[in-house]
């Protein structure tokens, strides 16, 4: 963008309002659970799917284990 000299392309962009939309977060590891713990300070409702990790560890507020195919049809697409 710089490179090219279309700096100002950047306010073409729409913002997107983070409140109350659903992320799915795939892999609830250091990245994932922290991942997860922002969307949900962003009052976000967060969809947490990893077969390895046990339901108890995934009970942050706001934050629910899914299976995979639910909770892809669950969480909101970008624009």
């Amino acid at each position: 963008m710089v490179g090219e000299n279309r700096w100002g392309d950047r306010f073409k962009a729409t913002p997107v309002d983070l409140f109350e939309k659903t992320v799915l977060v795939i892999g609830f590891g250091r990245i994932g659970s922290r991942s997860a713990k922002r969307c949900a300070a962003m009052e976000m409702k967060v969809l947490v799917f990893d077969p390895y990790v046990a339901a108890e560890t995934i009970s942050a507020p706001a934050t629910s284990r899914q299976d995979l195919d639910a909770a892809v049809a669950r969480a909101d697409s970008s624009p």
